[in-house]
């Protein structure tokens, strides 16, 4: 994966939360991952900002190894 290194580091920010799986930063991810936009709450887009050129897969892939790193099944 191209991104392989970014997404174990980004999965690994979201494990120091203390419940990763309903913080606010996963949550996004997840959002981000169905192709969704999400307001930066100053009427900017995260992903734009902080992901640009980011694919639908790199938020999947994220989603994936935080399931992996915390050990529960991803929902659906």
């Amino acid at each position: 994966m191209q991104y392989e290194k970014e997404v174990i580091a980004h999965a690994q920010r979201i494990c120091n939360h203390p419940r990763p799986l309903t913080s606010p930063g996963f949550l996004d991810i997840e959002i981000m991952a169905e192709g969704h936009i999400v307001d930066d709450g100053w009427g900017g887009d995260l992903r734009d900002k902080y992901y640009p050129g980011k694919p639908n897969s790199y938020f999947k892939a994220v989603i994936a190894e935080v399931h992996r790193i915390h050990g529960s099944s991803p929902k659906g």
